[in-house]
């Protein structure tokens, strides 16, 4: 069997709905057998605690039939165990993707939530952690299985919900925070960043006051502190009902802040997400970019994608899954 010419991507760009191969002599049966195989191979060492081996087996298992949600999702478990929590996340976010695509169990796309929902908890995201483990236990069919998932799942969030916020309070915060813009327009980025605390040590409940953090930090290049001022941000504009233009701020900075990261799949997720809540030409643009950019990565690798007539969500499949050599044409 030669992985190397496996495709699930026809002629016109598109996704297509079944694996091709030029061995002939190979049924795709005899590939999904062979998988499974290297599969249970990787159980094994996972359970002998051979990490690096187990990681080994599971590539190979996807490399030989990259639609079973389970490869990803073992992956996954062997990169919490890792301690490498970003990988854990982004590889479980693939086996989601894989099921929406190919059809996955619900106790398959449960286990990706759990696990996404670890990583972010352990990265210190408790607002998509919280979030991840409740679809979870959504997205389960029995009891046991609920409980299964509910062992993991963290401890409510200490929530700002029952904050008593008096007139004056609320006065002199909006005060802190006018004072802050005008430090930020001057580039006194760390008197604006003092005076947003303050007004947010008054008042707890309002969104712009953390996306506000959230810009300071993006000018000192600071995008991990961007990152998670923006997802409280997230947080507590849901509890408050902030207004649809502030939550598309906030996504439109996690963003920005994922894509300097280098994380492009999820600086278009947020920037689509920002986009559908509020309508923003500025924004628009800046997505335009992050796309281009794709469509020239896809084009330097040499793989024949027809990728102009790629839709946005094909194209951000694509260069997620490409990253993680997935897929071979």
């Amino acid at each position: 069997m030669d992985p190397t010419q496996m495709s699930f991507y026809n002629n016109k760009g598109g996704m297509s709905n079944t694996l091709t191969h030029t061995d002939h002599d190979n049924t795709e049966e005899d590939w999904k057998l062979a998988a499974a195989e290297k599969k249970n191979l990787g159980n094994i060492a996972f359970k002998e605690q051979r990490l690096d081996e187990a990681l080994t087996l599971y590539d190979e298992a996807i490399t030989m039939d990259p639609t079973q949600m389970s490869f990803y999702n073992n992956k996954g478990a062997v990169y919490i165990h890792k301690k490498e929590f970003l990988l854990a996340k982004n590889v479980c976010s693939d086996a989601l993707t894989i099921g929406q695509r190919y059809g996955g169990s619900s106790a398959d796309k449960a286990r990706s939530l759990a696990r996404i929902g670890k990583a972010c908890l352990q990265m210190g995201d408790i607002y998509n952690a919280t979030w991840k483990y409740d679809e979870a236990l959504t997205t389960l069919e029995t009891d046991y299985e609920a409980v299964m998932v509910d062992k993991v799942t963290p401890q409510p969030v200490p929530s700002s919900k029952n904050v008593k916020v008096d007139e004056i309070q609320k006065q002199a915060a909006v005060k802190k925070k006018e004072l802050g813009n005008k430090a930020y327009q001057k580039g006194q980025y760390d008197k604006a960043l003092a005076l947003y605390n303050e007004a947010i040590e008054l008042d707890p409940t309002q969104i712009s006051f953390y996306n506000n953090k959230g810009a300071v930090y993006i000018q000192r290049k600071d995008f991990i502190s961007a990152k998670n001022v923006c997802l409280e941000a997230v947080r507590i504009g849901d509890q408050y009902f902030a207004c649809a233009k502030e939550k598309m701020r906030a996504l439109s900075r996690i963003g920005k802040a994922e894509r300097e990261l280098g994380s492009i799949y999820n600086s278009m997720w947020n920037y689509e997400k920002a986009l559908s809540m509020y309508s923003d030409e500025v924004l628009a643009t800046e997505l335009d970019k992050v796309y281009s950019e794709v469509k020239e990565a896809l084009l330097r690798t040499g793989r024949t994608y027809a990728v102009d007539q790629l839709s946005h969500h094909d194209l951000n499949f694509i260069f997620r899954i490409t990253e993680l050599h997935i897929v071979h044409i």
